[in-house]
C-alpha cells in the first residue's frame, strides 16, 4: 500500500511540474496569414456599368487593368456628375447587398461585381439631377475613375442621360450572381 500511494504522489508531482512549465512557455505560433495585396488604387481599375432590363439598376462590372494583384472591400463609392462636369448633389446610400463585403483579390484582368440602383425622375422636376457620367471608386482607391455605362440591350449602345433623384451601391462581390437581385 505504501508503495502505491508513493508512486500517486510521485505521478502526481511529476504532472504538477510539467503542467507548470507548460503554463510557463510561451505558446506556438500560428503560421501567419498571407497578406492581403494592397488595395486597387484608380489607375488599375475599369468601371463598366451595365444597364439592367426594367430599369432604375445595372451591374458594376470593376476589372483590374494593372500589372499587379490588387484587393477590394466593401461598396465602391459613386458619384454622378453633369453635362458641365459639376457634380450633382444626388444621395448615394451604400447598403450590405447580396451581402457583406469581404476582401477579394483581383489579379490582373479579373473582376468584381456590384450593383447600383437609383430612382429615376422626370428630367423638368426640380428635384432631379441628370447625370452624365458616372465615377466610381474603387474601395481604399484615393480618386475615382469615369465608368463605361452599356445601355440594357448590350452592344455599343451606351447611356448618355441618366435622370435620378437618389442611387443605392451593393458591396463587391468575387461572382456576378444576384448582385443586382436585392
Amino acid at each position: 500500500m505504501r508503495k502505491t500511494a508513493f508512486y500517486l504522489t510521485t505521478t502526481a508531482a511529476a504532472a504538477a511540474v510539467a503542467l507548470a512549465g507548460a503554463a510557463g512557455a510561451a505558446p506556438a505560433s500560428a503560421p501567419a496569414a498571407p497578406a492581403q495585396p494592397a488595395p486597387c488604387a484608380a489607375e488599375e481599375i475599369a468601371p463598366d456599368l451595365n444597364a439592367q432590363p426594367g430599369g432604375g439598376k445595372a451591374m458594376l462590372v470593376l476589372t483590374n487593368i494593372g500589372t499587379r494583384a490588387c484587393t477590394v472591400e466593401g461598396a465602391p463609392g459613386v458619384g454622378f456628375r453633369a453635362a458641365d462636369n459639376s457634380e450633382l448633389p444626388v444621395s448615394v446610400e451604400a447598403v450590405p447587398q447580396p451581402g457583406p463585403g469581404r476582401p477579394i483579390e483581383l489579379l490582373p484582368g479579373r473582376s468584381a461585381f456590384g450593383g447600383i440602383k437609383w430612382t429615376p425622375c422626370d428630367k423638368a422636376d426640380p428635384e432631379c439631377s441628370v447625370a452624365t457620367t458616372v465615377e466610381i471608386t474603387s474601395p481604399g482607391a484615393a480618386a475615382p475613375v469615369v465608368a463605361d455605362f452599356h445601355g440594357a440591350n448590350g452592344g455599343d449602345e451606351r447611356v448618355t442621360e441618366l435622370p435620378l433623384s437618389a442611387a443605392q451601391v451593393g458591396t463587391l462581390q468575387p461572382v456576378s450572381d444576384g448582385v443586382v437581385a436585392w
